[in-house]
């Protein structure tokens, strides 16, 4: 307070000795100082910013970014809505979809508005996110406002390419969602990348992306835009490829909900309807092994088989919860697969496991939509 009342009473220049406020007398003085304090709360006041700092991962993202969503969303929505990366060095590959999906959401429920994006100068986030299209869908989509000056001549800082960023209007076509895929899965920043010994994983990689996505299109299910990332990194023992493919539907609680009101099965791990929403992602996740019809060899529970056979993790987010299956949940995953082949109900021992793994490896966090990241190694372990 006090160097703004120094500013008005004792400045040189505008409001200072040689202005005809400077003949004022103080009490308009201090009158007009408070004028301009308060103008300048009211300015900040229209304003709910988000800091992005250092590096998110997906414990920061669920843990940080999506509260304070929540909180503006619940009672800042008047606001313009800030994303702050100038304090930013790294984001995580399952992170980047996300960050566009739920730029889309805000456009959607503010009537076409965009989120304001805060840059710095720092040219490895800048390349990173340059090299997957991240600015060019922010732009063809009009998802984000940010200064575009910030982006000139960095491009000598550029990173080496190793993934690539795929978009999906919804109720897109089988052929333009295979299409999109495969100029993704065959761009030089990926399929460089394979060995000749992983190009069996390559096709089943090409076709998970390809039936999540349509998941996520699909009139029935997600019936949403998509938003998918892929990326693969190589390192001194092994490969790991990386898959975030979200949306922003009404989620799976929702479309397992419809399926059952339309007879097309009975509930296996649902009890009554304030049931955890885990134990609906367990029914999406063992869906196409109990209902056998086209197209019964896809759906998330091939998915889930080759990724964790391979030892790799998988992330399901809907709703109020994120649920984390390991490679560890292998065992588990193949018990129930049993059960079911053989129709019969879970034990009380495999219920209670089960019961104790959604202790450990769920959060509640709410986020409309079904968002899906995947860690898997590819090739054989060398």
């Amino acid at each position: 307070m006090l160097p703004v009342i120094w500013l008005i009473v004792g400045g040189t220049g505008g409001l200072g000795q040689n202005s005809a406020s400077a003949r004022l007398p103080l009490d308009k003085k201090l009158s007009l100082c408070y004028i301009f304090y308060n103008m300048s709360l009211s300015k900040e006041s229209m304003v709910y910013q988000i800091d992005f700092f250092d590096a998110i991962y997906t414990k920061e993202f669920y843990d940080n970014i999506i509260p304070q969503m929540g909180d503006y969303f619940h009672t800042h929505r008047e606001k313009e809505l800030i994303f702050n990366f100038v304090d930013l060095n790294f984001i995580s590959p399952s992170i980047v979809p996300n960050i566009l999906n739920i730029a889309d959401i805000y456009k959607k429920y503010t009537d076409g508005k965009t989120i304001s994006l805060k840059l710095s100068w720092n040219p490895k986030l800048l390349s990173y996110l340059y090299s997957i299209h991240f600015f060019d869908y922010s732009n063809t989509l009009n998802l984000f406002n940010f200064n575009r000056e910030m982006l000139g001549g960095f491009e000598a800082y550029s990173t080496e390419e190793n993934c690539n960023l795929i978009f999906s209007e919804v109720n897109s076509t089988e052929d333009e969602i295979l299409k999109k895929v495969e100029d993704l899965m065959r761009s030089m920043a990926i399929y460089k990348k394979f060995e000749k010994d992983s190009k069996d994983d390559y096709e089943k990689l090409s076709e998970i992306f390809f039936h999540l996505i349509h998941n996520a299109n699909d009139i029935e299910r997600g019936n949403s835009n998509a938003y998918g990332l892929f990326q693969i990194n190589k390192y001194k023992d092994n490969t790991i490829a990386y898959i975030s493919i979200c949306d922003s539907g009404k989620g799976i609680p929702y479309t397992i909900t419809k399926k059952f009101q339309n007879n097309e099965a009975t509930p296996y791990f649902i009890s009554n309807k304030n049931t955890s929403t885990f134990y609906y992602d367990l029914e999406a996740l063992f869906w196409r092994k109990r209902i056998h019809s086209f197209p019964f060899r896809h759906g998330l529970y091939n998915v889930a088989q080759m990724v964790l056979r391979k030892g790799g993790k998988i992330g399901i987010h809907s709703d109020d919860m994120y649920v984390l299956f390991p490679h560890f949940f292998q065992n588990t995953f193949d018990s129930i697969t049993d059960r079911i082949v053989q129709k019969i109900d879970l034990e009380p021992d495999l219920q209670y496991s089960l019961s104790a793994f959604a202790r450990r490896n769920t959060m509640t966090r709410k986020y409309r939509g079904v968002h899906i990241d995947i860690e898997i190694p590819i090739g054989e372990k060398k």
